[in-house]
């Protein structure tokens, strides 16, 4: 029996706007040895974030991998790479990963939002 429930989140997920917002503040106390205080990108981050969890934007989560199918060698060099990261430079790689994700999910969402505009464009000229 299929599932009909959606693997796609509708709206940023809150777990990684928080990631998002805490490997900031991690990132920035590893490299000025304080957290940042009066900081307006800080803010401007959080109100979009914020306007990002209740937008009917779409961002991919961990249900759409398939961990029963064979993957390809590079998955696992990709792996090993995202580990190997983590454990030389965790502060960096967290704000990285975070930034990945977010750009990642917002860059989608355009591509198909002019994916539908050049559609609906076509159609209407025929």
């Amino acid at each position: 029996m299929g599932s009909t429930e959606s693997k796609a989140f509708t709206g940023m997920p809150i777990p990684g706007a928080a990631s998002v917002l805490a490997s900031l503040v991690i990132f920035y106390y590893e490299f000025w040895d304080g957290v940042p205080e009066k900081n307006i990108f800080v803010l401007l981050l959080t109100l979009c974030l914020a306007l990002l969890m209740v937008s009917t934007l779409r961002f991919h989560g961990l249900k759409e991998i398939d961990f029963s199918k064979r993957k390809p060698f590079w998955i696992l060099v990709a792996f090993v790479l995202f580990i190997a990261i983590m454990i030389i430079h965790p502060a960096i790689a967290l704000f990285v990963f975070a930034m990945i994700y977010l750009a990642e999910g917002l860059l989608e969402n355009m591509y198909l939002y002019y994916r539908r505009q050049k559609m609906s464009t076509s159609e209407v000229k025929k």
